[in-house]
């Protein structure tokens, strides 16, 4: 029986990061079924100790109330992650040299991704997630990112390393365009293939089942539309615009200008929620994929500047590989033109059955597992 190790971010207090682990960990198993397939129960002390500044902080700064929101919150994401099928090791360490000798001792297949397991932005370099260590086992990557790497400001000795480690894989996936980028950066050696986010082979039906809505039904006596943005400015266009025929919520981050406010559901609920929704508003990537996967149609916002020469991913998800151009936007066009055109864009949305372009586009990005199964099996 092969033994499959997956190095992901299973241990964020962000939605996407835990749920597209879970997907992929569940679609390998599911594919794979004479294979051994975990999570290596790793995470860096840096995000550690980012978790428990940010509970801290808040019951400093907040008061005792939100301070024991944010402790729930981590605790809710914690109890989510250790119920995904994890490693009997636990490592949480700077040192990659403790978690790079576990896994060559107990894998035949490692595969890092998905999510942004290519940047080390507030890390210590090298990172483990990279794979760059010798081991004898087989190196995949599923869907990496290198998300807001600023690679061509890297020291020489870095791109170095990446390069032999790259060069090293039997299987290098990819999430986005910018990520391609640098791994050609660091080598022109290597085979690349674009692969889906983990988050569009979810069983989402099955998860649905599974979970309980009825305790929000107030939210949609009237339609509903949900937003993910800390943004008043958007928050307020919104409201002023929609709230008469519709619930506005506000799902994970707080906007100061919308009273109704989900923090701290559980990522089930978080996923499926979307289905009862006639639109999001959002600029998190993982909110855009799970949207449009209850056919809920999207604005989804690029936060990130053009002006930097890096690719967003939400630009490249939305334009590049969904084709949803009319979903899309970015905070330049916000800048430029005023927060009006939020509501215009969600108006035309709203106005128009993109039911199916939305299925057409998530059945072709879909596709792009293939190649990993492919390799795998």
């Amino acid at each position: 029986m092969k033994r499959i190790g997956i190095l992901t971010y299973h241990r964020a207090t962000n939605y996407g990061a835990v749920l597209q682990s879970y997907a992929l960990v569940n679609k390998i198993k599911h594919d794979f079924p004479n294979c051994d397939v975990s999570i290596i129960d790793y995470s860096t002390k840096r995000a550690d100790i980012d978790h428990k500044k940010e509970i801290l902080s808040n019951f400093v700064h907040s008061g005792w109330g939100m301070g024991v929101s944010t402790w729930k919150k981590n605790m809710m994401f914690s109890s989510f992650s250790d119920a995904l099928p994890l490693t009997e090791y636990k490592c949480v360490s700077d040192k990659i040299k403790s978690v790079s000798d576990y896994i060559n001792n107990h894998f035949d297949i490692v595969i890092s991704g998905s999510d942004a397991v290519f940047s080390w932005n507030g890390k210590k370099f090298p990172s483990a997630y990279l794979l760059g260590e010798n081991g004898s086992y087989i190196k995949l990557s599923y869907a990496a990112s290198a998300h807001r790497l600023a690679y061509r400001e890297q020291p020489q000795e870095y791109i170095e390393y990446c390069r032999t480690a790259f060069n090293d894989y039997y299987y290098l996936g990819i999430r986005d365009s910018e990520t391609e980028k640098f791994v050609r950066y660091c080598s022109n050696q290597v085979s690349l293939e674009h692969n889906c986010d983990p988050s569009f082979l979810i069983d989402l039906e099955t998860i649905k089942k599974h979970t309980n809505l009825t305790r929000f039904s107030e939210l949609w006596q009237k339609k509903l539309i949900s937003v993910m943005t800390s943004n008043s400015s958007v928050g307020k266009e919104i409201m002023d615009k929609f709230s008469d025929d519709y619930s506005i919520v506000s799902l994970f981050v707080k906007n100061a200008a919308i009273p109704n406010h989900l923090g701290y559901i559980n990522p089930f609920e978080w996923a499926t929620l979307f289905s009862k929704a006639v639109l999001t508003i959002t600029e998190y990537f993982h909110a855009t994929i799970f949207s449009l996967l209850n056919n809920t149609p999207v604005v989804s916002i690029d936060s990130s500047k053009n002006s930097t020469g890096y690719e967003g991913k939400i630009h490249d998800l939305m334009t590049r590989r969904l084709l949803l151009n009319d979903m899309y936007l970015n905070y330049q066009d916000i800048e430029s033109t005023g927060v009006k055109v939020v509501s215009e864009a969600a108006l035309k949305i709203m106005e128009n059955d993109y039911s199916d372009a939305i299925q057409n586009a998530i059945s072709k990005e879909k596709r792009f597992y293939g190649g990993f199964y492919n390799t795998l099996n």
